[in-house]
């Protein structure tokens, strides 16, 4: 028995650090994170800020960290009706959509803290309308509808400009559609005159072309008359000599 209470106690707390051990690697593993392809991991801690894609690993502990998930998809993000008016107070509405992704996830982290989709979502629309409002009250309507690809460019740039600061970049930026405000005729009004335009021209084309076609009618008669001429012309000496 004297042998037997020492040779417990020493099997006890082998036991006891055996579960302690067991435990402790549970926690640790538990703790392990592994990073999915479609997301960047931001872990903050009190000396240090690491950023983890879907090629990493950490362990992620609450209590002494912070972790921020952002995605690292491109995000498809459609802003419509764009309520804006050109240079000379005109009313129309854009439909844009827009495609961005996560360029710096540091800078996003710092810069916007939550960094969801809806976030995104929220923060593309803000930066576009702004940007879009800026170039398009600098113009008139006419030169918006009529040189799209510039107005792109130009609300494009800005955009790039307001995201980059936020480690954000726009992939695709394109103007969908320019049409009326509710209420409004403008691009109507328009659209009728530069159609009225169109057909304008076609009918000033159409007949120019029956001119054309009228003067070269009558030049072909011409030659062909000139042509009888000169055979009958001809016969007619033939026939002199003959009778010579």
């Amino acid at each position: 028995m004297q042998i037997a209470g020492p040779g417990l106690i020493i099997i006890v707390l082998i036991s006891i650090a055996v579960v302690a051990i067991i435990t402790i690697i549970g926690v640790y593993l538990s703790r392990i994170v592994v990073v999915p392809p479609s997301e960047f991991h931001v872990v903050v801690s009190k000396d240090q800020r690491r950023v983890y894609d879907g090629k990493g690993r950490y362990f992620y502990f609450r209590t002494f960290n912070r972790r921020i998930i952002i995605p690292k998809r491109v995000l498809d993000i459609e802003v419509s009706q764009i309520r804006l008016h050109d240079k000379h107070n005109l009313p129309f509405q854009l439909e844009i959509s827009c495609k961005i992704q996560v360029k710096d996830p540091t800078k996003a982290a710092e810069s916007l803290g939550a960094v969801d989709e809806a976030h995104l979502k929220r923060i593309t629309e803000d930066t576009v309308m702004s940007a879009s409002r800026s170039i398009c009250m600098q113009m008139e309507i006419l030169r918006i509808m009529r040189e799209r690809e510039e107005v792109e460019n130009a609300i494009y740039k800005l955009i790039v400009d307001s995201m980059m600061k936020l480690g954000l970049e726009p992939v695709i930026f394109d103007i969908k559609n320019i049409s009326d405000t509710k209420g409004s005729t403008v691009i109507q009004d328009f659209e009728r005159v530069k159609s009225a335009e169109l057909r304008k021209d076609a009918r000033i084309a159409e007949s120019l072309h029956l001119s054309e076609a009228e003067i070269m009618e009558s030049e072909r008669h011409k030659l062909s008359q000139v042509k009888r001429e000169g055979d009958q012309m001809e016969e007619e000496q033939a026939k002199v000599q003959r009778e010579m």
